[in-house]
């Protein structure tokens, strides 16, 4: 109980003494964790938006193969 007692002591005084540095150092820090953050974001959405745009081709191309397989009366139509 004692240690308990001291501990909050000593913490209520780091906190008088160095809170406006602290809240200063972690304010910064966060914002640098945000700006990083939203940077690995639209690195990520980039990548996805890629990825998304070749998987669209690869299957339309397919549906437009099997398409051409069960019709081939019919002339392939002009991807797009």
């Amino acid at each position: 109980m004692n240690r308990f007692v001291l501990g909050a002591i000593v913490g209520a005084v780091v906190v008088y003494v160095w809170g406006e540095d602290l809240r200063r150092f972690v304010e910064g820090r966060g914002r640098d964790a945000r700006l990083a953050a939203a940077d690995r974001l639209r690195s990520v959405q980039s990548t996805a938006e890629e990825l998304l745009d070749h998987a669209k081709e690869r299957v339309s191309g397919t549906l437009q193969a099997g398409q051409d397989a069960l019709h081939p009366d019919r002339a392939p139509r002009s991807s797009r």
